[in-house]
């Protein structure tokens, strides 16, 4: 979440959950939605109404870019499983940096070139003043127009209405969201109708509540012992 740092107390701290299931989850929801894009699946079932033997597309992931907003643990994982499939991946960052086979770029020009070079961007930044609104009409300006954006950050990383006029003008051509400004999302929200639009009700990191409350009582276990639980925010970052 996006931090008030001036409502907080300098002595209270803040851990947000960490749990690894939680990434492995939100890793393959968005390879439901890259690799479905990839291989254009949800087309079949309108050719197999037909009884039409014919495939739609075959396009390899070494000609298929993907691009993440983040590189957390999250971001990592998803980029790892990426590259293990033969997919070229480039992340986005709070800096410049290469880890292993994976180029994380930073700054304007960085996200620029992820969005002009990506067949799919999976969005899974930190919210911060600095991210709020940062899925506007810039950047879906320099989408490409064969390409999906899968929104699973939080909601206001995107301007809703710039969204909507960028679908229309065809960048990019489809948009996976799970997360929104509000949620749920009004009955009257243009979003619900939008063919270009898919939605999902936040499920996509869902963990075992049994998961989040044994990380809860390990983390009051280690303060109670004096020692630093884990997930804690840092104040200066806001996440």
């Amino acid at each position: 979440a996006l931090l008030d740092n001036k409502s907080l107390k300098p002595d209270i701290e803040v851990s947000r959950v960490v749990i690894p299931e939680q990434a492995q989850m939100i890793a393959s929801f968005a390879m439901w939605y890259i690799q479905g894009w990839q291989r254009k699946m949800w087309e079949y079932p309108s050719l197999q109404a037909e009884k039409n033997w014919r495939a739609i597309n075959r396009t390899p992931p070494s000609a298929f870019p993907v691009g993440i907003l983040g590189c957390g643990k999250i971001g990592g994982k998803l980029a790892q499983i990426l590259i293990d499939l033969g997919y070229p991946v480039k992340a986005y960052g709070s800096r410049s940096r290469q880890e292993g086979d994976l180029t994380v770029l930073s700054g304007h020009l960085g996200l620029e070139e992820i969005a002009k070079s990506s067949n799919a961007i999976v969005n899974i930044l930190p919210l911060t003043e600095k991210t709020n609104g940062i899925l506007s009409a810039d950047f879906f300006a320099n989408m490409r127009d064969d390409s999906i954006l899968i929104h699973l950050g939080r909601g206001d990383h995107l301007v809703d209405n710039d969204l909507t006029q960028a679908l229309v003008q065809g960048r990019p051509a489809k948009a996976a969201l799970d997360v929104f400004m509000q949620e749920p999302l009004p009955l009257e929200h243009p979003f619900w109708e939008n063919g270009n639009i898919m939605l999902t009700p936040h499920v996509a990191g869902d963990a075992d509540f049994r998961s989040i409350a044994q990380f809860v009582a390990d983390g009051i276990s280690q303060y109670e012992k004096g020692k630093q639980p884990a997930g804690l925010v840092d104040r200066n970052l806001g996440y």
